[in-house]
């Protein structure tokens, strides 16, 4: 149950770990990771996964799936729907901050407007009253 329960929160952080990037860690290093988050209660097991440098995190996410399909290969269904289930939803967030983005934008370029149309009624008035002003002299 502790395994399955370290399994399910790596997956949850995939879209965070999702990286090109080539990391070399001692694989020692790694099944040490695993074990202390196995035999660390819940409490511990989210404060060690909170303090975990995304490398590290990355290559005992792979770890984990390597084990996990090895032991059992209908995992990988499993693995690759948590993946695209990660890739929905970091989709998802990024296109409601852009929705957000867009709207500060066209907010801003409105006030913008308001501002310089009110600038130029000012200076027109401004204008002829100076005109007004010399003319009557």
């Amino acid at each position: 149950m502790k395994r399955f329960i370290i399994f399910i929160l790596l997956f949850l952080f995939t879209n965070i770990l999702l990286s090109e990037e080539s990391y070399n860690i001692d694989l020692k290093e790694i099944e040490n990771q695993y074990q202390q988050l196995i035999k660390a209660d819940p409490i511990q097991r989210k404060e060690l996964l909170e303090k975990i440098d995304i490398s590290i995190a990355i290559s005992l996410l792979d770890f984990i799936r390597y084990n996990k399909i090895k032991e059992n290969p209908e995992n990988e269904i499993m693995l690759n729907l948590y993946d695209h289930l990660a890739n929905l939803k970091s989709i998802d967030l990024a296109q409601k901050r852009l929705n957000k983005l867009l709207i500060v934008i066209f907010l801003t370029i409105l006030l913008f407007s308001i501002y310089v149309s009110l600038i130029l009624i000012k200076q027109n008035k401004i204008i002829k009253e100076l005109k007004n002003k010399y003319e009557v002299d």
